[in-house]
């Protein structure tokens, strides 16, 4: 099963020439349609005509496979006139019919699936957007609670210099929480903080753990970096404090211990 952490760019995509996949989806109808014409009226000769089809789904114009549909729909009707005679008509237009059911059937279902890895490559386009840019790292843990990869620029907080590791890091899920993961008591999302201290400097990242799709085993979990805010939170705490002293303070001399 291929892991849901992936930074792929779109730039990483070949790109592909729309001209010479129409120019190879038309050598094949006129291929199909040369067949067609001199074979005897009756057999299914049509139907290789969703070859085309499944060849325009390679092109990157969104329409292209309803168009070539329509072509090999016109093409199979033609066909259907030119072909030499053998069996009974009602059995070639039944043969055409089924031709023209499978070309569409193929079209249509082309396009949900185009639509499909659309939406699937805008989503994986944000999540590196958000994973290359902010400190946040995602990553997946296995069913007894232990981290087996993450991603992320988040990953430089931690002192890792590249953008994925491979095993556990110090965002794993504290034992409490791990042992819920075990007995598959994890429903809803579960926040929980983690901190540290590398070279002297502390952190804190704030995560998310929540159920994978189509009941995958293990869980995905989000984790953004709040150190800075940490930081804020104590030098107003602090700032507090020691306004708290000098009001309260007699003197100078009593506060500054």
């Amino acid at each position: 099963m291929p892991s849901p952490l992936t930074l792929k760019s779109s730039d990483e995509r070949p790109q592909k020439n729309r001209g010479q996949i129409l120019a190879l989806a038309l050598l094949v109808a006129t291929a199909v349609f040369i067949v067609d014409i001199f074979l005897p009226l009756g057999v299914a000769e049509a139907v290789p005509y969703v070859a085309v089809v499944l060849i325009a789904l390679r092109s990157p114009e969104k329409n292209d496979p309803l168009r070539l549909a329509g072509l090999c729909t016109l093409l199979t009707l033609i066909g259907f006139y030119l072909s030499p005679p053998g069996a009974e008509p009602w059995i070639g237009m039944t043969n055409r019919s089924i031709a023209l059911f499978a070309i569409w059937s193929t079209a249509l279902l082309a396009m949900q699936v185009r639509e499909s890895y659309s939406a699937t490559r805008d989503q994986s386009n944000m999540l590196t957007a958000i994973l290359s840019n902010m400190p946040a790292v995602a990553f997946r843990i296995d069913r007894e609670g232990i981290m087996r990869e993450s991603i992320g620029r988040g990953l430089e907080r931690l002192g890792l210099r590249d953008l994925t590791s491979i095993g556990r890091i110090p965002l794993e899920p504290p034992d409490p929480i791990k042992q819920q993961v075990k007995e598959g008591a994890v429903i809803d999302s579960v926040f929980y903080e983690s901190h540290g201290i590398l070279q002297g400097k502390p952190w804190w990242f704030l995560n998310c753990l929540c159920k994978l799709a189509d009941d995958q085993e293990g869980l995905i979990g989000f984790g953004i970096d709040i150190t800075d805010r940490k930081r804020a939170e104590r030098r107003l705490a602090m700032h507090d404090a020691i306004a708290d002293m000098l009001t309260t303070a007699d003197g100078i001399t009593d506060a500054y211990p």
